[in-house]
């Protein structure tokens, strides 16, 4: 599963792979999407975090369930690999300038960076133990969280600034900030009794909650065009994770075709979502998708409608 706690261990190689392998194409029948599978070459594990509006790709792969992982760069068929100082690399959000903003495990503790493919720069917030960062906007705004064994606090940096941005009423077990677009919206998650999403924007926030399903939704990016992306578990016929796409209150459900489990970690301007998902195979794989139409949100009974939104 691609959650925040499957934290996979150390890998010190630095390499450009040949050109990407484990390709397979698929559409979804219930949204009008071409899914497109990818495998970093021999890996048990791929994730796509987050893609750009160049259609360039980051994520992670490993080779074991609980073991190292290496960061990765798609870009037009190649697959390029690096880490941070030799260990544990997780890139997990990318700019359309290809700013890369991650974490990576670092002996028993983690070490948040941003890297432009030639440098890593370290963030650590001031008087901040432990830091994560899960996203970053264009103008190179980051977003993710601090705590200590883990992130309790989201948190937001925007021109060295930093702003907590943890949703009231805090004291959370887990919280995060995933997602920031143009606007300075933030997307991100806690976890608590429950595990809820959240939107804060110019210091108001927004609990999200997939309707009818109780138990996690977990927000992980948002777009320009207001668009909030993420996964969530409904347990009405078998506890299954289903991927979301959220727009002006309405929960659009998105599979990959016959998956097991559906995440979607990353959606850019153009609607193209990625992501990674389950197979009956035991493998968990990366994907990538044609753009998602805004007009899919107007479709007759196409989502799940939470009755309490409203408007900015």
């Amino acid at each position: 599963m691609f959650r925040r706690k499957c934290l996979l261990a150390f890998l010190t190689s630095l390499a450009v792979c040949a050109p990407c392998v484990g390709q397979s194409t698929g559409r979804s029948s219930a949204v009008n999407l071409t899914f497109t599978s990818y495998d970093a070459p021999g890996a048990l594990i791929t994730a796509i975090e987050d893609i750009n509006g160049s259609g360039e790709m980051v994520g992670y792969y490993g080779f074991q369930p609980v073991g190292p992982a290496t960061g990765f760069i798609l870009k037009d068929g190649q697959l390029t690999t690096f880490t941070y100082e030799g260990n544990s690399t997780f890139p997990r959000g990318l700019n359309d300038s290809g700013l890369i903003a991650g974490y990576a495990l670092v002996g028993n503790n983690y070490a948040a960076f941003t890297y432009d493919g030639t440098k890593f720069t370290t963030i650590m917030p001031p008087g901040k133990a432990v830091t994560w960062v899960f996203g970053i906007s264009e103008s190179g705004a980051v977003v993710g969280g601090t705590g200590a064994g883990l992130p309790n606090e989201a948190f937001e940096t925007i021109a060295g600034k930093y702003r907590d941005v943890t949703p009231p009423p805090g004291g959370f077990i887990e919280a995060t900030a995933a997602g920031i677009n143009k606007y300075g919206e933030v997307a991100g998650t806690t976890t608590g009794a429950g595990t809820l999403g959240f939107m804060y924007k110019q210091g108001k926030f927004r609990i999200l909650e997939v309707p009818g399903d109780k138990q996690v939704t977990d927000a992980w990016d948002i777009n320009d065009n207001h668009m909030i992306v993420g996964y969530y578990l409904s347990c009405a016929a078998g506890c299954k994770e289903h991927g979301f796409a959220l727009l002006n209150g309405k929960y659009l459900t998105i599979d990959y075709p016959s998956a097991v489990d559906t995440y979607i970690l990353g959606v850019n301007n153009a609607g193209q979502l990625v992501g990674g998902y389950d197979y009956a195979d035991g493998k968990q794989h990366g994907f990538y998708t044609s753009p998602l139409s805004l007009t899919a949100f107007e479709q007759p009974g196409c989502c799940k409608v939470d009755p309490n939104w409203k408007g900015d």
